[in-house]
């Protein structure tokens, strides 16, 4: 895990369920490099955390954590903006309450830039959103979602990026053919033009993906384009990494069949 966070250089990662447990910190942290803050909930249950890489700079203004290891806050400022960052691992069960307290929070953090993660564990279009299975969801949780969206002018940015699009980033270990988009970041409206990109990709061992979201944390910083990928063939010649490749596009393509070959090539490439 601490390998893929070091490649991909990310200023902050919310991870959920890491089943860590308070004597687990001072590894983390010394793996982190950076800022470590943690919600642990039970041994080999729950738990959300935010780590910081360690040459973002960034001054922690307050902290919130959830004693079940559920949602986790932090207040912080980083080049002279103020940010309002919520990880959540929501309830399997479908318990507007939780969101309902997470809400609580807001108001007293009106003059932050809101950015919202995690897995939600409910989907906001059936249509779009999910595949297989019982078309319901957590209705009553993701109304209370909707609502607090509506309150605090936050927007879904990855569905804002691409309105109609069918992608998904839970696959259920189960029934193969049940995926749902259960992951996602609500922003501040007021951030959206400062969002160059919103992504999903596959987390290796994993039945969800990743999401990430791109924005310039050092105002009028260079942007680098998104350039074109390339293979280094010499890697072909090495044993290990040719039967790491076969595994990891093997896994690719069960647990996202619904895709067509283009998609699962352009997926394969951030695994």
């Amino acid at each position: 895990m601490f390998n893929f966070l070091h490649v991909h250089k990310f200023d902050f990662f919310m991870l959920q369920e890491t089943h860590s447990k308070i004597s687990d910190e001072t590894y983390w942290k010394a793996e982190c490099g950076g800022y470590v803050s943690f919600s642990h909930g039970e041994i080999h249950s729950r738990c959300v955390c935010v780590l910081v890489n360690p040459k973002t700079p960034i001054h922690v203004l307050d902290t919130i954590s959830d004693p079940f290891g559920r949602y986790l806050l932090l207040v912080i400022e980083c080049s002279n903006e103020k940010f309002f960052l919520i990880n959540v691992y929501a309830p399997n069960r479908d318990e507007p309450s939780f969101f309902l307290e997470v809400s609580n929070y807001f108001d007293h953090h009106l003059y932050c830039n809101v950015i919202w993660g995690g897995d939600f564990n409910f989907v906001f279009n059936l249509l779009l959103d999910k595949t297989g299975g019982i078309q319901r969801t957590n209705f009553k949780a993701r109304d209370e979602v909707l609502s607090i969206m509506q309150t605090f002018n936050l927007i879904d940015i990855w569905r804002e990026r691409y309105l109609n699009t069918r992608a998904f980033t839970w696959h259920s270990n189960i029934d193969e053919n049940i995926h749902c988009r259960l992951d996602f970041f609500l922003i501040s409206r007021s951030l959206i033009n400062n969002v160059y990109d919103c992504g999903l990709s596959s987390w290796f061992g994993s039945d969800h993906c990743s999401v990430t979201l791109c924005r310039p944390i050092i105002p009028h910083s260079n942007i680098r384009g998104r350039g074109s990928w390339k293979l280094n063939c010499s890697l072909l010649n090495d044993p290990g990494y040719r039967d790491f490749i076969s595994d990891v596009v093997d896994q690719t393509i069960c647990n996202y069949s619904h895709l067509d070959d283009c998609s699962l090539w352009e997926l394969l490439k951030f695994s």
